[in-house]
């Protein structure tokens, strides 16, 4: 203590360890979610089979008159729909909430002629619109 220095102290013991602590416990980790939920894999197969049916209803029913283009161009955007939706792009979203909405409202107008039919195509569209609303999150990138 002469110089201003205090000798050095002596280093203490450690601390007793218990065995327990020797073992590593792995964390849990959390399974990572599904690449494409359910449901819409499901829609898509709607937007897909509907897509399918106009066309097909065109070319073998050889559909003529003002309607012809119309059920051609509903079809080919249910496709590409269906396509998007599958590839779970945030654009498909999109395109499916107008598809499901555009063909429900087809559906109303066919139910007024042929009720059978135009409460299914309302419920199949019905189904499109709540698929792509419940699985927002799943279709955000980041």
């Amino acid at each position: 203590m002469m110089d201003g220095v205090e000798p050095p102290t002596p280093p203490e013991e450690p601390v007793p360890r218990s065995s327990f602590e020797d073992f590593e416990i792995p964390e849990p980790v959390a399974a990572p979610p599904a690449h494409r939920p359910a449901v819409i894999t499901t829609a898509a197969l709607v937007l897909l089979v509907a897509g399918l049916m106009n066309i097909l209803f065109v070319v073998l029913f050889r559909q003529a008159g003002s309607s012809a283009p119309l059920y051609v161009v509903m079809g080919g955007a249910q496709l590409i729909t269906a396509v998007l939706l599958a590839l779970m792009l945030p654009v498909g979203r999109q395109a499916a909430f107008v598809m499901g909405g555009l063909g429900a409202v087809l559906g109303f107008v066919q139910a007024l002629g042929a009720p059978t039919g135009g409460l299914m195509s309302m419920a199949l569209n019905g189904f499109v619109i709540y698929a792509a609303a419940a699985t927002g999150p799943s279709f955000r990138r980041g």
